[in-house]
């Protein structure tokens, strides 16, 4: 004989599932609080490398500026078509980041035809683009093997 209002064998059986889900579900919330890096995977990037795009996996994440060369100057500009990330990060305001996206804007358009052409890469306004201007230059492309002189 059962009293009203008694759970019946299967309905006590549901309930202890759902307690049981609900305590694993918040010790798995603390774990994750306490310990992320359990619970990470693969690290992902912001801007995630292009490997068919990476000369000798040249990215802007590469050796600090100061390490390799000195930096872009109005006697020694760099060229935009050729410049190595490390390179243009010796530039003002040019991060990892910009850095990345000038290769990349490079790439996906042949080079630049023009240093105002910096403009259409995000990130690069009128005022850093001025401050930017004395120290780069498109150098004109080398003419084939072979080709005449004029």
């Amino acid at each position: 004989m059962s009293l009203p209002g008694a759970l019946t064998s299967g309905e006590r059986s549901i309930i202890a599932a759902l307690v049981v889900v609900t305590l694993v579900g918040s010790g798995v919330t603390v774990v994750k609080r306490l310990r992320p890096e359990w619970f990470m995977g693969k690290p992902t990037f912001v801007v995630e490398p292009r490997p068919e795009l990476a000369p000798n996996g040249q990215w802007a994440d590469g050796p600090e500026p100061e390490e390799t060369f000195r930096p872009a100057s109005r006697e020694h500009p760099i060229d935009l078509n050729t410049a190595t990330p490390a390179a243009l990060r010796t530039l003002p305001g040019i991060g990892v980041t910009l850095a990345t996206r000038i290769i990349e804007y490079r790439i996906d358009n042949d080079g630049f035809d023009s240093i105002d052409e910096l403009r259409e890469v995000k990130g690069i306004g009128d005022k850093r683009l001025e401050d930017m201007r004395p120290l780069v230059k498109i150098a004109p492309p080398d003419e084939p093997a072979g080709s005449p002189s004029r």
